[in-house]
């Protein structure tokens, strides 16, 4: 029985070592960087020339995240809520859950777009599983926060 017992310790403890070890690799290393962050926070993508931004790690609704953008005043300005193809251009489909390189520390699912259709349809981008639909009411949160972008200065 205690044999037993040292053998699923021994494998639940490999398990967790090997799947953590996997969801915390970034691409922001040294020897493959794609992403980098400055010391202000900007997130440079090198296959792009984006830069990016992430919001508060809090869920916020569509029009708090664009009042956030809005006034954000870091490294100059210039600063936008991203489209529905710059969102797919970061979701890398590894790095665990959420598909994405860590350095932008994605504490949630979702991120808003700022594209909208008429007055009040607005879309998130959903980073397990790729685009969403049009969400009708731009005050609600769907787990989403902000995140900004601007071309390179």
């Amino acid at each position: 029985m205690k044999q037993y017992q040292i053998f699923t310790v021994l494998f639940i403890s490999l398990f967790l070592f090997l799947n953590v070890g996997c969801e915390q690799k970034s691409s922001s290393s040294k020897d493959n960087a794609r992403f980098v962050k400055d010391s202000e926070g900007v997130i440079t993508d090198s296959s792009t020339g984006l830069q990016w931004f992430s919001g508060p790690d809090k869920i916020m609704s569509w029009n708090e995240a664009k009042a956030w953008v809005n006034s954000l005043d870091v490294d100059n300005d210039n600063w936008k809520m991203p489209t529905m193809v710059e969102l797919k251009g970061i979701a890398t489909g590894k790095y665990g859950k959420y598909q994405i390189d860590p350095i932008f520390e994605l504490g949630s699912c979702c991120v808003w777009s700022g594209e909208t259709k008429e007055s009040s349809f607005v879309w998130v981008f959903h980073f397990p599983y790729g685009p969403t639909t049009w969400n009708v009411n731009t005050d609600a949160t769907l787990n989403a926060r902000a995140f900004a972008v601007r071309s390179p200065k």
